[in-house]
């Protein structure tokens, strides 16, 4: 029998005896519901929102199921941050004194829409914080083994010889660091050196540099060959189980194991800079509390990162992984190269600058979505900015082919690779290409491969007569 009521009512009435996520179901007809509607009128008090403080209640437990002891992470890395936003009130340090050290973890906040970075900044007292995104998370490497730690298999960690040791780590920071500085190598000597025992060597960036010494060696040594695949997979082993505390390191040792194999430098760069990016390597760590170090790194990384991923995703046809719009790290400046003895400064940086113009050229003409308009206007942004990076380039940067070193190769390769890129012709000849800007993009192929021609010919010189010196 349908009941007299409007159908409003009986829905209403129907949803008063849903259970509540606060407590038992309610009751309409309960003689106290007009307190209860006082109670729950009361004006909200907004306050911090904070970690809750550790209890023993047994009704105070999260029913969330942990995670087991044997597949939790054993360093004791917490997500989010927890262990910068878990501190008392009572007990609160200042995080502009909180110095960031050789064995601490660093924290990257995020931007301003990140939930970490609101509670960070909203936790907090202090003023001038405002550029501030790396913290000190509280979380210290107590450790006296760090592999014993992480059940490294003992033949991961076999060494060669100490003095092969040190002719591959030569071989690297004298032909490869100095204009890739990817290692802090006075930092690294220090380690090597165990001369701070809060502050060891890491096997895994060892092996790593080892892996681009041999393969340094490689042409004038066929023997360096075999020793290739030993130290990748070591590298690639220590990489995997995420055995050291210095983040940074894996951002160092994917760079480096580029060198093992072409065909997988996409991968690796890719994961270098993911990893960059996690831990804010994009954006400008000066007023952090780091030291200084640190901060020479995270510049120096940065713009190698930059230049890595440009000329992979030119040469593969595919998109660049770094927007410079995401990033505010200022330019390599002289200071930024301390601790690289010999670093080649004209270089990087003037290799760093003709990678930007690469990377906003490619954007803004080759972008799926541009117009044949766009693209001609960008070739003509690229050519002007070229022909001025190509005035202002240093002498120690000029192409001579009577006195050219690797780093002179290396600029000169890049600018004339990009030029024969945006300036030849199109697959399948057409009628565009009879006109007169068709014929000057014909010139400027040919002066550019007669470029590329002669320096690999000069290069192939030069390694024949230090072959036969030997």
């Amino acid at each position: 029998m349908p009941c007299g009521r409007p159908r409003s009512q009986n829905i209403a009435a129907k949803r008063s005896q849903l259970p509540r996520a606060d407590g038992p179901p309610r009751c309409r007809m309960c003689p106290n519901r007009k307190d209860t509607r006082q109670t729950s009128n009361r004006p909200a008090i907004l306050a911090p929102l904070r970690p809750r403080e550790a209890t023993n209640s047994p009704a105070a437990l999260s029913p969330v199921v942990t995670e087991p002891p044997s597949t939790a992470r054993e360093d004791g890395e917490q997500d989010l941050g927890s262990h910068l936003l878990n501190r008392n009130d009572k007990t609160e340090v200042e995080l502009s004194k909180v110095e960031l050290g050789h064995r601490t973890r660093c924290h990257f906040i995020g931007s301003e829409l990140s939930n970490c970075h609101y509670l960070v900044r909203q936790s907090t007292s202090e003023t001038g914080l405002d550029k501030v995104f790396h913290f000190g998370n509280g979380q210290l490497d107590s450790s006296e083994n760090w592999y014993e730690a992480h059940n490294i298999p003992e033949e991961i960690l076999i060494r060669p010889s100490k003095d092969l040791e040190m002719k591959l780590m030569r071989a690297y920071f004298d032909l490869v660091n100095r204009g890739w500085p990817i290692v802090d190598e006075e930092l690294f000597m220090t380690q090597y050196q165990e001369q701070d025992r809060m502050n060891p060597l890491c096997l895994t960036l060892l092996n790593a540099i080892l892996l681009v010494g041999a393969h340094t060696l490689a042409s004038q040594d066929e023997s360096m060959l075999l020793l290739l695949p030993a130290f990748f997979r070591r590298a690639k082993y220590l990489v995997l189980s995420d055995s050291w505390h210095d983040r940074l390191v894996y951002v160092q040792v994917p760079l480096l194991l580029t060198w093992y194999s072409d065909a997988n430098a996409w991968h690796w760069i890719g994961i270098a800079i993911r990893t960059a990016m996690a831990v804010g390597l994009h954006r400008d760590a000066s007023h952090s509390t780091n030291l200084p170090v640190y901060k020479r790194k995270y510049v120096r990384l940065w713009w190698v990162l930059f230049q890595f991923d440009t000329i992979s995703a030119t040469s593969a046809g595919r998109p660049q992984a770094i927007n410079l719009w995401d990033s505010d790290v200022a330019d390599l400046k002289p200071a930024d190269l301390e601790g690289i003895p010999g670093a080649e400064f004209e270089f990087i940086t003037y290799h760093t600058k003709l990678c930007k113009i690469i990377s906003q050229t490619i954007r803004d003409g080759w972008s799926p979505r541009a117009s044949m308009e766009a693209r001609a206007e960008a070739i003509k942004r690229a050519d002007e900015s070229l022909g001025n990076l190509m005035l202002e380039l240093p002498s120690r940067l000029q192409l001579k082919l009577s006195d050219l070193d690797i780093w002179q190769s290396l600029f000169h390769l890049t600018h004339h690779n990009f030029i024969l890129l945006i300036h030849r012709p199109a697959p399948k000849p057409g009628i565009r290409d009879q006109s007169p800007e068709a014929q000057d993009n014909a010139i400027l192929c040919r002066e550019s491969t007669v470029a590329i021609a002669s320096v690999f010919e000069v290069l192939l010189n030069q390694y024949k007569q230090a072959a036969t010196s030997c």
